[in-house]
């Protein structure tokens, strides 16, 4: 499906040139707009396809090598920008996850770049290790745990005023990143495509649109999903509820259902009348006795300790359940699907960024620290708030 919309992009008539103010190079910088007059590259006929190629041919014959050398340099750095994006990026089904509980920061977050596992193509081998989130008793299961902000009463308007504040930000460094790409696409060409004027703000809205796709095959492949708290599974959430959780003030789930009281000491059996041993959060579930025939070994009672652990009040669980785990509607499936469509949209940014000209060295390395910068504080903003 993506592939189709670059290809619409790509064989897009040349009546939509006019769509975008396009410019040679940055309107701001005197050598550029010099060019623009020089070559009389002023209206958007220019910019058609029976023009662009000359417009790009007078720009190249009349600067320097020096600047020529600069301009082949900036598209080698743009094109290592999806590279880098990548690396910083979440992956997939990490995506999948945030979307659950924040569409808008997982939008947010996915318009910059869709980070790719380690391994492509694991989901085809028959062990179950190689799917992204192993489970070997239950396949078909996926299980994530969501440990919402967890604040004393006095603090929740607190806790609600910087949770806005937080998505605010990212939407804002979002922002700044569509921005950017439409900036960049207002005064570059591309050589092969240079009558098309939407390729490099194409990248962002098919990651966007990846993501729409994802979330929307995973419901619909889906056999049931439960969101439920993780201390009482009776305590269940609707998706909408689940999405409005963290911005309702009153955040404590009514549960009549108390944990285990523990006991705050146990004795050893082997210790002195009136002497204990101090336990934290353990519940003895046994006591056995050890014996070993035909040695004279003392017998030895052992007490066999669990650790109960805690979630807290506002810990969610989200159970998504596949019909089968090898046919079409499966994990395997459903993650070999959206990370070929990630690894498409990969390639395509990088040929489009790496085929950029009029693109200096100079604003190529600006453009690669902001966009990076930006992702970089969109992960850090999502992992604290």
């Amino acid at each position: 499906m993506l592939e189709t919309l670059f290809v619409v992009i790509l064989l897009q008539d040349a009546s939509f040139a006019g769509a975008i103010d396009r410019t040679i190079g940055p309107y701001y910088d005197e050598v550029f707009q010099n060019l623009t007059i020089f070559c009389n590259i002023i209206n958007p006929e220019s910019f058609s396809y029976e023009n662009c190629t000359g417009a790009i041919d007078c720009v190249y014959g009349n600067i320097s090598p020096s600047f020529s050398q600069a301009l082949s340099i900036g598209g080698s750095i743009s094109g290592l920008l999806p590279t880098i994006l990548v690396l910083i990026g979440s992956p997939p089904l990490e995506l999948i996850q945030t979307a659950l509980l924040s569409p808008h920061r997982a939008l947010a977050t996915c318009c910059f770049t869709i980070g790719l596992p380690v391994t492509l193509f694991r989901q085809l081998r028959p062990l179950h290790q190689q799917l992204a989130h192993s489970n070997p008793l239950e396949p078909r299961v996926r299980e994530w745990t969501f440990n919402l902000s967890s604040l004393s009463p006095g603090n929740r308007k607190k806790h609600l005023f910087f949770k806005i504040v937080a998505d605010m930000l990212v939407l804002a460094l979002a922002a700044i990143m569509i921005w950017q790409n439409y900036g960049v696409n207002s005064y570059v060409m591309i050589p092969w495509r240079c009558n098309s004027t939407w390729l490099v703000l194409a990248w962002p809205v098919a990651c966007m649109a990846w993501l729409l796709i994802a979330v929307s095959m995973m419901l619909i492949l889906k056999e049931s999903i439960t969101i439920h708290n993780a201390e009482d599974s009776t305590i269940t959430y609707s998706i909408w509820r689940f999405m409005t959780l963290p911005y309702t003030l009153d955040m404590k789930p009514n549960s009549k259902k108390q944990p285990p009281e523990l006991p705050k000491t146990t004795k050893d059996a082997r210790s002195p009348e009136g002497s204990t041993t101090e336990t934290i959060q353990v519940a003895t579930c046994s006591v056995d006795i050890i014996e070993i025939a035909g040695k004279g070994v003392e017998r030895v009672p052992i007490s066999r300790t669990e650790t109960f652990v805690s979630y807290g009040e506002h810990c969610i669980t989200v159970k998504v359940v596949m019909p089968t785990n090898l046919g079409f509607r499966s994990w395997r499936t459903l993650e070999a699907f959206i990370e070929v469509m990630a690894v498409g949209i990969y390639l395509y940014a990088t040929f489009i960024l790496m085929s950029l000209v009029f693109f200096t060295a100079q604003r190529a390395i600006v453009f690669a620290i902001q966009m990076s910068i930006c992702l970089s504080f969109v992960r850090i903003i999502g992992l604290l708030f």
